[in-house]
């Protein structure tokens, strides 16, 4: 709680500072305490809401203020008739809340593990085998998982499934 004070009085004080440069005291207190309790708002939101949500109502919003340019750019050319920046805001607003809302609904199970996660190759684990006929007639594949020898799951395909139905 203290530290949230002193944000708020180092925002007033370079209002006051910068309001001194420009002979308009009073209007610079104004400006940095507003200013000072908006950076307070935006702190006690991220308190309360998690990083996830956080990055996926900025991406979401990004993504959709992006949709609404790739959109407006091409229905301007049709409707040459209808007042350009009217037309700008409807679309920023309604495509940029969009966008917010989707991005903070799928932004609550964001994590950095599920990133890291994302961006991994399957491949590069080196978790997956591909178990053919052979090794499943054999048998011995129990044997050699409870030694701990492979890490991971096992793929059998759908044709090696085939396979041991013909067999069977």
């Amino acid at each position: 709680m203290l530290y949230r004070i002193v944000i708020f009085l180092i925002f007033t004080a370079v209002g006051y500072l910068l309001g001194i440069k420009e002979r308009l005291i009073y209007q610079g207190i104004m400006w940095g305490a507003g200013i000072g309790l908006i950076a307070l708002i935006i702190d006690y939101i991220f308190s309360i809401v998690g990083f996830g949500t956080v990055i996926g109502g900025l991406l979401g919003l990004s993504v959709g203020l992006l949709f609404a340019k790739l959109i407006y750019f091409p229905l301007i050319s049709i409707f040459t008739n209808i007042d350009g920046k009217y037309m700008t805001l409807v679309f920023n607003v309604l495509f940029g809340y969009s966008g917010l809302l989707l991005g903070l609904r799928v932004g609550k199970d964001f994590t950095i593990s599920n990133l890291a996660k994302a961006f991994k190759s399957r491949i590069e684990d080196g978790h997956e085998t591909v178990i053919d006929t052979s090794v499943i007639i054999d048998g011995r594949i129990v044997e050699v998982c409870e030694t701990g020898f492979f890490e991971g799951s096992f793929i059998i395909p759908q044709f090696i499934l085939q396979e041991l139905q013909h067999i069977a």
